[in-house]
Parts: structure tokens; sequence; C-alpha cells
């Protein structure tokens, strides 16, 4: 398939009936304010887009992903590009193209993305949304799992709702690490040190006003005034609930799709696949928040 200039009509096609939807027309190397503007649009309305067949600079990306505010650099040195900080490479491999050694730092803590999360969740102000470039995918697995936390705050029993709109979960980036054996602190070279956060359960999004259930398993620590096996049974009950198959859209990867989400109103998993042989290469800008979260 081949891309169009971004002045001709721009189309959108559901991919899934609550999140994901396939936006044509559309040249993100060359997308001008207008055409911006008009993804901007389409975005609020399907917190998810797939972009196909976009084989973009890792620089026409950035500018893109500028259209729609500063950019994020990553905590994780190591997972930077050295050419352009704000691009993360979500890649098993080094910047020399050799497959990262499964045990070294690099390795595990790209691991940690196959857990459910919402992006920057680490943050005081969290991001506002992410665009990923699929530049080499594994012939098998490394799909991406992508939960519509409007439609599950939707879903949650009116008492449950009421209950959560009290709480506040604590976010750790240190958290993140504790997951995986052989992870440095945060205070070590390999990462930027970041303060733990804490942040409503349930969030208003500062531009649909809709509300929204705002968990992400791998940096939740823990939640306010609450014991921690308490907080712990509540977090495995709402994880199960949010990611339930008819909450989610599984994106499977072809070279060179572009996907946008609003980490205000998503969360997401990679799937697991043979990351020892296998490449996966994956460049991410992060769209830097645009104030704290709303509660409820």
């Amino acid at each position: 398939m081949s891309v169009t200039a971004p002045n001709n009509e721009i189309t959108v096609e559901r991919r899934h009936p609550l999140i994901g939807a396939e936006v044509l027309g559309v040249d993100l190397a060359r997308a001008d304010d207008d055409a911006c503007n008009r993804i901007r649009e389409i975005w609020m309305r399907h917190p998810l887009l797939v972009f196909p067949d976009q084989p973009i600079s890792d620089a026409e990306q950035i500018a893109f992903a500028k259209h729609f505010g500063a950019l994020e650099v990553h905590p994780s040195v190591e997972h930077r590009s050295s050419r352009h900080p704000e691009i993360y490479r979500v890649a098993n491999v080094d910047e020399a193209g050799r497959l990262l050694p499964a045990d070294k730092p690099a390795a595990k803590y790209l691991g940690l993305t196959w857990l459910w999360h919402t992006d920057s969740s680490f943050r005081a102000v969290p991001s506002l949304g992410s665009v990923l470039h699929g530049i080499e995918v594994p012939a098998e697995g490394g799909d991406t799992l992508f939960a519509n936390m409007y439609a599950v705050y939707d879903a949650l029993p009116a008492e449950m709702r009421r209950r959560l709109a009290q709480l506040r979960a604590v976010h750790s980036h240190d958290y993140v690490m504790s997951l995986t054996d052989g992870l440095a602190p945060a205070d070590d070279d390999h990462f930027t040190q970041l303060d733990a956060v804490s942040h409503p359960l349930i969030r208003r999004h500062p531009v649909t006003g809709r509300r929204s259930l705002f968990i992400s398993p791998h940096t939740m620590a823990g939640i306010e005034g609450m014991p921690d096996s308490e907080a712990r049974a509540l977090f495995d009950d709402l994880i199960a609930f949010a990611t339930r198959d008819s909450f989610v859209y599984r994106h499977k990867w072809r070279p060179h799709d572009v996907i946008m989400w609003d980490n205000r109103c998503t969360m997401h998993a990679v799937m697991p696949y043979d990351a020892a042989n296998a490449r996966r290469v994956m460049h991410r800008t992060t769209i830097v928040g645009d104030g704290p979260v709303l509660p409820a």
C-alpha cells in the first residue's frame, strides 16, 4: 500500500469495536499543521491510531510527534538513541545491531514492556501520548495489546467507581525495576533518578472530559492509606477486569507500521517473543503530559 500526500482525503477504518482505528491518506514524513490538526481530531475519538506503511526516519518521527507537544527523554539511558535522545529504542539489539545478552540490564529492562502499563505513569505529569515506529518485527510474537480504559471505567459497577474515585495509587520507577532480578537501583548510571508519585485511580481526560480507570500495573507500588496486601488484591482484580478480551485490541505488527496512542485513556503490553534470537526494533517518541492527572 502506498501512502498519499497530507492534503489528500484522510480516511479512518475501525480495527476493533472499542479501540484501534487505521488511518489512511497521510504521509507522516510530510504531515503539515492541517494534517496533524485533523489527526488530533480523529485521535480524540479513537485513542489508538494505526498508520500502515510509514517508513519514516527518526528525525521525521520526532518532527511529527512534536506537532502534539514537547517530547520526553526516557529515564533508561541505555535505550535512548545516541543521535536523537527523544527516541526511546524499544529494541532487543544495540545501536550496532547486536542482539542484547539476556543477562544484561538493557535486556532485562526491555522485558518489563511485557507487563501491562501506561507510559511514564511514574512521572508527576505522565505522558500525554506515544508514537511508535515498527522498524523490524519478529515473524512470531511481539504483538502489542491495547486496552480502552474509558470503556473499562464505563463497565465497572457503580459502587466500585465510587470507591475508586476516592483512592490514589503510588507509582514508582524503582518498583518497575524491582520486578526483575538484577536491575540496579534508580540512582545507578543506567537510569535517571525519579521520586515516587501518586495519581488518582479514576482520571478525567482534559480534552474529552471522559472518565477512565488509571492503572499502570508495572509501576503501581501501592495505594495511599491502604495496607499493601489489600492494595495488591485490588490491583489484581482491576487488572483482570481491564484486560478482558472485549476491551483489548491486539496489534500484529508489519514493518513500518506507526501507531499512536493516548496514554490518558489507554493501557498496553507487549506479547512475548523469542528475544534471544528474533530481532524486534521499535522507536518510540513520548509526548510530554499536558498537566497533572485530573481526578474524576
